[in-house]
């Protein structure tokens, strides 16, 4: 009898959750086939209390990719996660559920409503890709969409003639509390940004890079992993006992899972991120900055990062004269090479995969970072620096 009850529960429960369950936008299949296009259902963010609770309902397959999105979450924050084992109501959890085809999750729990149910949707379109589940569950604990951000104006034209408009709202600024943003730069590689074509009419562009980030066309909407600056502002946002004391350097925070050790952004690592990433024969990682012009040549099959510093008052101009390296549609950190010039070294540099020549880069402070990953031996880079007055652009 206890064994039929167990069986048959939960067969009357997804009938009755059935005629209960939200409406929630369809994703298309040309939304589909474009892995940062999925719509967003636009809540009152919240946080949860932490360990987090959820319930993942009968019939949901592969656990084995859920967990490991979970995993990857607690091995970057302090956040933990709580298995019940019955649906969870209103802002104390969150409910994973298999449908047919819809790839989507809230942003955040709806608050003041304790009979509202959150979920997160998973079809056969994405149960198997553990990056596109870890970001559903990074936004219903909170993470919201980068181009959602209050300063986005600063780095994005949004084109609205080109957008969709039942996606408009999927551009509303974040207007919760905006200092939990402050300290963090604006990323172009967040597992939340969109592609420059998300939800525009006929495959037109939508988001536009602006001027002194416009490089970032070649990698943002990457379907790869939540960015470092993902990881961080979650930590932040749930981890904040953990933050008063920050040893860590080059915009590194404190491991949560290892005592005296920190996590580290691309291009540094260490237990304070102080050192350089050395894999191969690198030579000198560390390139002083004058104003005469000077070359770094990499060739080969390594993985190095180069600190190129100039001195106070004085900013970097640096030129890709030539680039070889394997091409990529979304490339991203530990592809091809990185160019860290923005002065927030924790949010990703402009990531370039396959063959290019003549970018220049501006730099913000006096300090950037070229991360250099070489695949095969005809791999190279040549890069012209030099330092040019900090009021020169």
């Amino acid at each position: 009898m206890i064994l039929l009850s167990k069986i048959l529960f939960p067969l009357i429960f997804l009938i009755v959750l059935a005629d209960t369950a939200p409406e929630v936008p369809v994703v298309g299949k040309a939304e589909i086939s474009v892995p940062r296009k999925k719509r967003s259902i636009i809540q009152t963010e919240h946080i949860y209390n932490n360990p987090i609770p959820y319930y993942i309902l009968p019939f949901t397959k592969n656990f084995t990719s859920i967990q490991h999105a979970i995993e990857r979450i607690q091995n970057n924050t302090c956040i933990r996660f709580k298995e019940k084992f019955f649906y969870i109501k209103g802002p104390n959890g969150f409910n994973i559920m298999r449908t047919n085809y819809k790839c989507e999750a809230s942003s955040g729990p709806k608050i003041g409503d304790e009979e509202h149910i959150n979920y997160v949707y998973i079809s056969p379109n994405c149960e198997n890709d553990i990056t596109q589940i870890e970001l559903f569950i990074a936004k219903i604990i909170g993470l919201i969409d980068e181009v959602r951000r209050p300063d986005r104006d600063k780095y994005v034209h949004i084109n609205y003639i080109s957008l969709d408009k039942d996606y408009k709202k999927d551009f509303e600024k974040y207007k919760g509390n905006k200092t939990t943003y402050d300290s963090l730069g604006y990323d172009f590689l967040s597992a939340t940004h969109y592609t420059d074509k998300s939800y525009g009419i006929n495959g037109r562009v939508v988001i536009t890079p602006k001027k002194g980030y416009e490089h970032y066309k070649y990698s943002m909407g990457q379907p790869y992993k939540l960015s470092f600056s993902d990881y961080k502002l979650l930590n932040q946002i749930y981890c904040k006992s953990n933050s008063k004391k920050n040893p860590c350097k080059n915009y590194g925070y404190p491991d949560p899972n290892k005592k005296k050790k920190c996590i580290c952004p691309s291009g540094f690592t260490g237990d304070t991120c102080n050192d350089k990433l050395r894999i191969g024969n690198c030579g000198s990682t560390y390139k002083p900055a004058y104003y005469c012009k000077k070359f770094l040549k990499v060739k080969g099959k390594k993985s190095c990062s180069y600190f190129i510093k100039g001195k106070k008052n004085r900013k970097l101009r640096l030129t890709v004269k030539s680039l070889v390296t394997k091409k990529n549609h979304r490339c991203y950190e530990g592809m091809g090479v990185e160019i860290k010039y923005r002065s927030d070294k924790g949010v990703g540099g402009v990531c370039l995969c396959g063959n290019y020549s003549n970018l220049t880069f501006v730099s913000e402070t006096r300090f950037a970072v070229v991360i250099y990953h070489g695949l095969e031996e005809n791999h190279k880079l040549v890069l012209k620096y030099e330092a040019i007055p900090s009021k020169k652009h």
